[in-house]
């Protein structure tokens, strides 16, 4: 019996000293596989600086240069806000739609957009806010009123600047309160995210190809062809910063809320907690059926410019 316990033990300790060259050599390649992948994905992103269309006068990446709309010495103004990686040209025509009513509107650029996703790299949550409060308050400076319209990420950040600086109207569409998919294959998509970071340094984006269900408005989605995961991450921030109750409080302002059912992108559940706890806002909310997360180029989209523009009609009116 000793013999035999002894003959099983050696064994074990053999097959154990065969699986460390293995176990070591696996992660020697995992190493190897992810510095190449990411060499090779920064000459990606290298490649793509120098080769996407950009505009010929601004130097923006094409669809991302800032707009001013309609005639500036009216005394109402609407700031357009885009979202994640996107651009100005992500809300269609609705700008024009708006200055058409009568509005002078901006369409703004965020903070380490429209260049270079290695400039969105090194941009901060405290910059892309501060970005959106400073136009908030040029415009505050210029006309006597001023509404926010807003999407996804910029949704977030519209939230954050109008629960500390006053606005007279706050439509957010398709905000950004959390993920769709909170969780990958069980995972927290946060926790994954940031263990990921330090591993993966760049993600491919889908420019031409947006969460869009209309077939043919999907080509028009403009956006960084490549996503650095320090990005991810800050939008993940803001996204945590803007749900906190103690921030949707100090929101006073009417708010438009629009958001699609079947958006793949942001929570429809996020959306409708941080409605409940806009308690000090006259708030509507408008669920669309047939839309994905960019709702301006979607089968809804007259829906959302109707709304949007009845919002903006009842602004200040007696």
């Amino acid at each position: 019996m000793i013999w035999e316990h002894r003959l099983v033990v050696g064994q074990k300790r053999i097959k154990a000293k065969r699986w460390r060259p293995r176990i070591a050599y696996g992660i020697v390649f995992a190493v190897v596989s992810l510095v190449l992948l990411n060499f090779l994905t920064d000459a990606l992103v290298s490649r793509y600086d120098a080769t996407a269309p950009r505009d010929p006068e601004s130097g923006f990446l094409e669809g991302m240069t800032p707009r001013k709309l309609g005639v500036e010495s009216v005394d109402k103004a609407v700031l357009f806000v885009h979202g994640f990686v996107g651009a100005q040209s992500n809300f269609a025509a609705l700008p024009d739609a708006v200055a058409e009513a009568g509005w002078y509107v901006e369409t703004m650029r965020l903070p380490g957009h429209g260049t270079s996703p290695r400039d969105f790299e090194r941009t901060t949550a405290d910059e892309l806010i501060a970005g959106v409060r400073d136009a908030v308050k040029a415009l505050k400076q210029k006309h006597n009123t001023v509404v926010v319209v807003a999407h996804s990420m910029g949704g977030a950040l519209s939230t954050l600047v109008a629960a500390e600086e006053p606005i007279d109207g706050l439509v957010l569409c398709a905000p950004f309160f959390g993920l769709s998919r909170s969780t990958v294959l069980g995972v927290d998509t946060g926790w994954l995210a940031h263990r990921a970071a330090p591993l993966i340094r760049w993600l491919p984006g889908r420019p031409g190809n947006g969460p869009v269900a209309k077939p043919e408005g999907r080509r028009h989605i403009q956006c960084y062809g490549w996503i650095p995961m320090a990005g991810a991450l800050t939008a993940l921030e803001i996204g945590n910063r803007a749900k906190d109750p103690g921030v949707l409080t100090k929101i006073t302002a009417p708010v438009l809320v629009i958001h699609s059912k079947a958006d793949t992108v942001t929570s429809q559940e996020a959306t409708a907690v941080a409605v409940l706890n806009m308690t000090n806002a006259p708030v509507t909310t408008r669920w669309l059926e047939k839309s994905d997360h960019v709702i301006f180029w979607d089968y809804e989209a007259a829906i959302v410019r109707s709304r949007i523009l009845e919002f903006l009609r009842n602004i200040n009116a007696p």
